[in-house]
């Protein structure tokens, strides 16, 4: 009888070390108020292991380790270079495809991805041709190298986890830092510097939060670990409660409504949100009122906070319309977001939402491509659902869509829930195993190596 065996897989310890030595150090600094040693020190070690890496042609762990340190990199961008976050996951792209070109043409091969790649490229340089400023809209290489990081790493699923494990710890320490300072956990104000934004702590929490229930904690390797797993989802739960970011609270309750409908063993998640859920409201019976009041009351303002005086979010949605209105069918052109916005809502800012964002300056032709753009994501990761029982990509690309109605979601941690919609055209990391042949000739068979790449198998 014939029979394959797959290694068991395990999360890269020396990966997750390395995160941590790159993190920890550095937000125990900014925890005393340190800014400019917590940047040096943190960019230091981070360009120190990613040259170790790219000497030992490791592009699988230098990706890893970009993804797993990403909140604290777009954190302290401003220690070494706003830029600093495109051009270090243009380093770990460029690094990967250079290294293993098989990748870079299996990636490609697909269509959807080509055309992502061939937009962002266009809209920077017409942005850049119209405005004069090469930084108008350059943050969309960030969403998009961060989802084609994560995209590369979905084939090698231990490299894959390692860099998440080291997200889940790369956060943690940021919240733990932040804890003293600010009023909404993930943004502060140290030594007269604004720092951080609640969302782009929340989002690679609700990421972590959803990953941990999500097919019994597979994508973080915890199914075998349910102590850890509880640990993780409690931790995520409060951290994400406490960052007062309600477009990440938005992002867990449709994707744990997505789980529900859609996941087989509801039961077993049903028991894990249940412990999950009595953990935190003991935690919330037992904590500090005013802890509470700090982070979670103040986040439902009163109705002054909502108005469009108060409020730039509410003022563009109260201007949308005219603003659309006057130029609906191909808008008012890339890179000119922050000028219509002052012009029609009175606030030089970003349009507070991709939607928003991409009428103003595509108008109906840009909405339509991302619309066809995000309905095939959600095409194929339906088909990827049922085809192979793995819901993440379904939930990272619902995410991205739910986060998009929030804030402008050009960034690389809006990526991340991109990224994993994009794994459902990864089908080169399925496998079968059999356990009787049909007939003598037995079919090609592969199981996964250490590093999550397959490898043939012979039967015996």
């Amino acid at each position: 009888m014939p029979a394959v065996c797959a290694r068991r897989l395990a999360p890269n310890g020396v990966i997750l070390g390395q995160i941590a030595l790159c993190t920890v150090p550095a937000m125990t600094l900014l925890a005393f108020s340190l800014v400019r040693p917590a940047g040096i020190c943190f960019f230091a070690v981070l360009l120190i292991l990613l040259s170790y890496r790219l000497v030992r042609r490791d592009h699988k762990g230098m990706m890893s380790i970009i993804i797993g340190c990403m909140p604290v990199l777009m954190l302290m961008r401003n220690s070494l270079s706003y830029s600093s976050v495109e051009f270090i996951l243009a380093m770990g792209f460029i690094c990967w495809v250079s290294i293993d070109t098989a990748d870079f043409r299996r990636v490609f091969a697909d269509h959807i991805i080509t055309s992502l790649f061939c937009f962002v490229v266009l809209y920077w340089m017409v942005s850049f041709a119209r405005t004069g400023d090469y930084s108008a809209n350059l943050r969309a290489f960030e969403l998009m190298l961060s989802a084609l990081g994560i995209r590369l790493l979905g084939r090698y699923r231990s490299y894959l986890a390692s860099a998440m494990i080291g997200l889940a710890v790369t956060t943690f320490a940021m919240g733990l830092a932040f804890a003293r300072f600010s009023e909404r956990l993930g943004m502060a104000e140290i030594d007269g510097e604004r720092m951080g934004n609640p969302i782009s702590f929340g989002i690679p929490m609700a990421l972590i939060f959803i990953l941990s229930l999500a097919e019994g904690g597979r994508w973080l390797m915890l199914h075998e670990k349910r102590v850890l797993r509880i640990v993780t989802i409690v931790g995520a739960g409060i951290l994400l409660l406490l960052s007062t970011s309600r477009g990440s609270w938005a992002v867990v309750v449709i994707c744990l409504l997505v789980m529900l409908i859609g996941q087989k063993n509801r039961g077993t998640l049903l028991k894990y949100l249940a412990v999950g859920a009595a953990a935190i409201s003991i935690w919330v019976y037992l904590a500090d009122p005013a802890v509470l009041d700090k982070y979670i009351y103040k986040t439902f303002q009163s109705s002054e906070y909502w108005s469009a005086d108060n409020n730039a979010r509410v003022a563009q949605w109260e201007s949308f319309p005219t603003a659309f209105g006057d130029s609906p069918v191909w808008g008012f052109g890339p890179g000119s977001g922050k000028a219509v916005s002052l012009q029609y809502s009175g606030h030089k800012l970003i349009w507070h939402a991709l939607y928003l964002h991409m009428a103003i300056e595509c108008g109906l032709i840009g909405v339509g491509l991302l619309a066809w753009f995000l309905l095939t994501i959600i095409a194929r990761s339906i088909r990827y659902a049922k085809m192979t029982g793995e819901f993440a990509p379904l939930l990272g690309i619902v995410s991205f869509i739910v986060v998009a109605c929030t804030i402008p979601a050009i960034d690389a941690a809006s990526g991340l829930f991109l990224g994993f919609g994009l794994l459902s055209f990864e089908t080169s990391g399925l496998w079968i195993v059999r356990a009787k042949a049909a007939s003598s000739e037995i079919p090609s068979l592969a199981a996964l190596d250490d590093a999550g790449a397959l490898q043939p198998v012979s039967a015996s």
